[in-house]
């Protein structure tokens, strides 16, 4: 209520009885203002604190979106792996064996990139010498080799048939049409009787007197095993059946008994083993050679031995190889058993060897590789299988394949240029100098596509690992620049070591470490033998006759297979056939 000041009373009493009547509302008014202002601080907390309620559920939500997102990124991710590795294995089961691309679908994934391909080919191919564009090929099977014995059969036609029938003359001869086939003829067996002649003591009174022996024979050649029906071919047969041809002994006791010749399996494994043994000289001799070669390649395969003691039959075994190449380009290769696949074992094989030494990508090597002066090199076909492996096994053209594409096209202008200057007639320095000019800078935009690559692509995606282990390998692989005698990859090794694992197949384990050793010591003569260009029957063959006859180390070395004589190999088969 307003109160006018004119209108205000004047008795005391009555004005303050107004005053308390008007401080009464106020106090009132205060209290619900209070109360109003408390509610709404009580509000506004409350909002407050929903508010932030609302926020950390916003984020949790908003983080489990994210969460929900990796996983199913993760999920794609490992669901694309697995597929990957079913592809994978797929191919390898039912896939083709060969790591040749097919043109066709080589050409396929070089239509999007044409102009950028082919100009940087021919950049790589600027140097080689222009060729004819066009070659015919005779067709038709080639021919029988000359050295092959000929028997010629005449077809005539009886002599009323080349008699006119007009006048009864003779027809004009026009010549003849020639053609040949094979015929063949089982093995021939023969047996060899020695008769060693015996003389006894003379009746005469000076040789009763003399003191001399009274039985007096001749003597045999020498035999690899003596007391056995072995001859040096029946052994090299028997060797190079098994380890050139991947036929195991028991099934060569079954050819034999159709020829009514009892050999039993035991009893050519004992045969083995002591060749293997009379052999260790010759394989001594052989390492020692590999070890002062300045390049070598190393390699190694699993073999399964089923009493090798201290350790169970299905314990994994290895079988070693290093292939050496000399500064003469001569090539010689060697077998070794060890039940580890240590490190340990490579740098024992190695011994005092202080070259250039190349691998694949097995952390067992890096320290070899680095030991006693040793430069490590890599290999370039371990790099390029993983991106072949992606492009076979894919079914799709997709973005793995056509990066996998890219990296095969880089690998196949290196091989180009080092096939192109293989074939030139150049001095080791020349090669070298112009390796180098030619392939660095394709080395070099691999290597940066590569590390660009890694970047975009998930690391345990096929490309992912691909792209991964090339990069862990570059510096090691591009040590090949250095040498003439060096090649971009491993593969003769790997080539060496090929019909060890082929035999595996076959004969499938070792029963002891001595065969082990054996067939080890057998694949390094016969495997040397065929990277010299030699037979490998023939070999063995002209080896085991002179074996027993060596007495110096001039003797056997002889023998190694890079320093026969080729005519007196030929011609001991010759007379021996």
């Amino acid at each position: 209520m307003k109160l006018h000041r004119k209108k205000l009373p004047n008795d005391p009493a009555l004005l303050k009885q107004m005053f308390f009547d008007v401080q009464d509302k106020y106090e009132t008014v205060k209290d619900k203002l209070q109360t109003i202002q408390n509610k709404y601080k009580n509000t506004s907390i409350e909002f407050e604190n929903k508010k932030q309620d609302f926020q950390k559920e916003k984020e949790v939500f908003i983080n489990e979106i994210e969460n929900y997102k990796t996983r199913l990124k993760e999920s794609e991710l490992y669901s694309e792996w697995l597929e990957e590795r079913v592809a994978a294995v797929e191919y390898k089961l039912y896939g083709k064996k060969s790591e040749k691309l097919n043109l066709l679908n080589k050409d396929q994934f070089f239509l999007f990139n044409e102009a950028e391909t082919f100009a940087e080919v021919d950049e790589v191919q600027e140097d080689k010498i222009k060729i004819r564009s066009y070659i015919r090929h005779k067709r038709g099977r080639k021919p029988l080799p000359d050295f092959l014995k000929r028997k010629e059969v005449i077809h005539d036609l009886p002599p009323e048939e080349k008699k006119c029938p007009c006048c009864g003359r003779e027809r004009k001869f026009l010549g003849s049409d020639t053609s040949e086939d094979i015929e063949f003829y089982p093995a021939r067996i023969k047996v060899i009787r020695h008769r060693v002649m015996k003389y006894g003591e003379c009746n005469c009174e000076d040789f009763v007197n003399s003191g001399l022996p009274g039985v007096i024979s001749a003597k045999k050649p020498p035999r690899l095993i003596p007391g056995s029906i072995a001859s040096a071919s029946i052994l090299a047969q028997v060797i190079t059946a098994k380890y050139a041809d991947g036929l195991p002994f028991y099934r060569q006791s079954k050819i034999f008994k159709r020829f009514e010749i009892d050999i039993s399996r035991s009893t050519m494994c004992n045969w083995t083993l002591l060749a293997a043994e009379k052999c260790k000289k010759l394989i001594d001799l052989l390492k020692t050679d590999i070890q002062s070669c300045p390049v070598i390649q190393m390699d190694e395969t699993t073999l399964q031995v089923l009493r090798e003691p201290g350790r169970p039959p299905n314990t994994k075994s290895y079988m070693w190889v290093i292939l050496g190449r000399s500064a003469e380009q001569r090539l010689a290769v060697l077998f070794i058993y060890d039940p580890s696949r240590s490190g340990n074992v490579a740098e024992e094989i190695l011994g005092d060897f202080n070259g250039f030494l190349q691998t694949d990508g097995y952390a067992g090597y890096n320290k070899a590789g680095s030991e006693n002066g040793r430069k490590h090199v890599s290999c370039l076909a371990h790099i390029r299988r993983k991106f072949y492996t992606i492009i076979e096994s894919s079914k799709k053209n997709n973005i793995r394949v056509k990066s996998a594409e890219k990296a095969m096209d880089f690998i196949t202008k290196i091989y180009q240029i080092e096939n192109s200057l293989r074939k030139r007639d150049l001095s080791p320095e020349k090669f070298v100098k112009l390796r180098k000019e030619k392939m660095l800078p394709l080395l070099e935009k691999f290597s940066d596509w590569l590390l660009l690559k890694q970047t975009e692509v998930p690391p345990s995606s096929s490309i992912g690992r691909a792209v991964n282990y090339a990069l862990k390998e570059w510096k090691k692989f591009t040590g090949f620049l250095e040498s003439a005698l060096l090649t971009p990859d491993n593969n003769l090794a790997e080539n060496a070591i090929r019909p060890f694992v082929i035999g595996r197949k076959n004969w499938l384990f070792s029963n002891t470490p001595r065969g082990a050793n054996a067939s080890a010591a057998m694949y390094s003569l016969i495997e040397t033998a065929k990277l010299n260009g030699l037979e490998p029957f023939k070999y063995l063959n002209y080896i085991f006759e002179k074996l027993p006859l060596t007495e110096t180390d001039e003797e056997l070395r002889k023998l190694l297979p890079y320093n026969v004589n080729v005519e007196e190999i030929e011609k001991a088969v010759d007379s021996d056939g």
